[in-house]
């Protein structure tokens, strides 16, 4: 069971393999939590490694899932379309409930995946790069392989998230919440 409720504000920590800081996105509103956590961000505030801190313009969705060495994130403009799937390789999430958070390791591979479901990897030199700066365990350079294969194949074959009828209903949860101040208990 995820100890937190919709509605609920939560921030997202993301860290580099040795532990380093690496991205933290504040404000998160927990719209689902029954398989997969999702969360909303309507123009949140950005910390950066260096320190610097950015609004991100509009709304964007992010789905956790328990098990997935990746996370996705449906990222919506102002005409409320889709505009893209930004999908990090990452280890699976993890509970700081002390800190009201959630974290995760970041693996330096994204994929970017279009509407149409075209993609392309991207990231790829940052990987190798770190790689071998946080002397990632052949474990973990096999599991991030392993991951951009079955990330790419869920993409390829329209499984979910990847459907406009998705990303759609995510936005309407999103609108729904907004508009109700439902705070209920997420359950998995």
């Amino acid at each position: 069971m995820i100890p937190f409720r919709v509605g609920e504000v939560i921030d997202i920590n993301s860290y580099k393999h040795g532990g380093e800081f690496h991205r933290q996105w504040e404000g998160s509103k927990v719209l689902s939590c029954d398989e997969i956590l999702i969360v909303s961000n309507y123009h949140p505030k950005v910390t950066e490694s260096d320190g610097r801190i950015h609004t991100y313009p509009g709304l964007s969705i992010a789905l956790f899932f328990p098990e997935e060495w990746w996370n996705i994130v449906m990222i919506y403009r102002y005409n409320k379309k889709l505009v893209s799937y930004y999908c990090n390789i990452a280890s699976p999430f993890r509970i700081d409930r002390d800190k009201g958070c959630i974290e995760y390791v970041d693996y330096d591979i994204d994929l970017i995946v279009r509407p149409n479901r075209s993609f392309k990897v991207v990231d790829e030199n940052e990987f190798v790069e770190n790689s071998q700066k946080y002397s990632y365990p052949n474990t973990i350079l096999k599991r991030v392989e392993l991951a951009v294969k079955q990330l790419s194949s869920w993409v390829k074959k329209g499984n979910i998230p990847f459907t406009n009828k998705y990303a759609s209903h995510w936005y309407h949860q999103y609108l729904s919440l907004e508009f109700s101040g439902v705070n209920g208990r997420c359950n998995m």
